[in-house]
C-alpha cells in the first residue's frame, strides 16, 4: 500500500524534525502510530476539530475560506479555482507557523498562489482554430486526488462548453486495483462529463462502469488518443488530463500545449 511505502521516509529523519500528515486519510492513525516513533512533532491538518491546521468555508462569503492554523485564524480569499485549493493552503501556512513567520505578511502572495505544469495548471489555448481550457493534472494521479479533479469539473460546467476527461491507469494500488478504478466511475455519473477517454491496463474498469449516456472510448496506448480528440473537439471545451506518470497522458497534454 502506498502509506507502507511513505512510512519509509520516516527512516531518514531526526527527532528534531518535524511532521505534517493529513488528518483526514484512512491511514491517519497508521501514520501517526509510525510516525510517533520517530518524531517530537507531529501536526495534521484538514477539515476535522482534531486538526493543527485545518480549514473550512466561510459561513458568509463563498470565495473566502477560513483557516485555523493551532490557535490562531485567518481568512483567506480563493481567488482560482482548482482542485485541493484549500488543503495545499493550509498545509503551506502550517510550515509558515512551524517556521515562525508572519503569516498576515504573506497573505498576498499565498492567494496568487496558482497551480503548476502537471499539477492542475490551466491552459487557455488554441488547438484546431478552436478555443479551449485545457486543466493539466497529468503528472500523477491516486484515488483521491482523481475524484478530487473530477469533482472540481463542476465549476466549469456552468460557464464553459462541454467537458472531457482523459484518465490514464492510477498504479501502485496492489490487489485493490480494479476495485478503486471502478469506483472512479461513480463519480463520474454525478458530474457527468460529456466524453471519457480511458487509457491503459486498469482504466478499462472504469469504461466498462459507465452508463451509455456517458459517451466513452478506451485505448490501450495513449498515443491514438490525440488524432481522436482533434476529431470531436469543439469551441469552449475543457478538457482534463490525469493518470500516473507512466501511463504517459503527461504527454497527450504537451501535444495539446504545442499545438497552440
Amino acid at each position: 500500500m502506498n502509506c507502507t511505502r511513505k512510512v519509509r521516509y520516516f527512516f531518514f529523519s531526526n527527532p528534531k524534525d518535524s511532521l505534517i500528515i493529513p488528518h483526514d486519510d484512512e491511514f491517519y492513525e497508521f501514520l501517526k502510530n509510525k510516525a510517533s516513533k520517530k518524531f517530537n512533532l507531529i501536526y495534521s491538518f484538514g477539515k476535522k476539530s482534531a486538526c493543527s491546521f485545518k480549514y473550512f468555508k466561510s459561513k458568509y462569503i463563498d470565495e473566502i475560506v477560513e483557516f485555523k492554523i493551532l490557535d490562531k485564524n485567518y481568512n483567506f480569499q480563493r481567488k482560482i479555482s482548482f482542485n485541493n485549493w484549500e488543503k495545499n493552503i493550509v498545509v503551506i501556512l502550517g510550515l509558515i507557523k512551524i517556521l515562525d513567520l508572519k503569516i498576515k505578511s504573506l497573505k498576498k502572495k499565498i492567494e496568487q498562489l496558482s497551480p503548476i505544469e502537471g499539477r492542475g495548471k490551466l491552459h487557455s489555448i488554441r488547438v484546431n482554430k478552436k478555443k479551449i481550457i485545457l486543466i493539466d493534472e497529468s503528472y500523477n494521479s491516486s484515488p483521491d486526488s482523481l475524484k478530487k479533479s473530477i469533482e472540481n469539473l463542476l465549476n466549469f460546467k456552468k460557464i464553459q462548453g462541454r467537458i472531457i476527461c482523459i484518465i490514464g491507469d492510477m498504479l501502485e494500488l496492489g490487489k485493490n486495483s480494479t476495485k478503486m478504478h471502478i469506483e472512479i466511475s461513480e463519480t463520474l455519473k454525478k458530474v457527468k462529463p460529456d466524453i471519457v477517454y480511458t487509457v491503459g491496463k486498469y482504466t478499462i474498469n472504469i469504461r466498462k462502469s459507465l452508463p451509455k449516456t456517458i459517451k466513452s472510448l478506451h485505448f490501450m496506448d495513449y498515443k491514438k488518443i490525440y488524432n481522436e480528440i482533434l476529431k470531436v473537439l469543439k469551441t469552449n471545451d475543457v478538457i482534463m488530463i490525469k493518470g500516473s506518470n507512466s501511463s504517459k497522458v503527461n504527454l497527450i497534454s504537451k501535444q495539446l500545449i504545442e499545438s497552440d
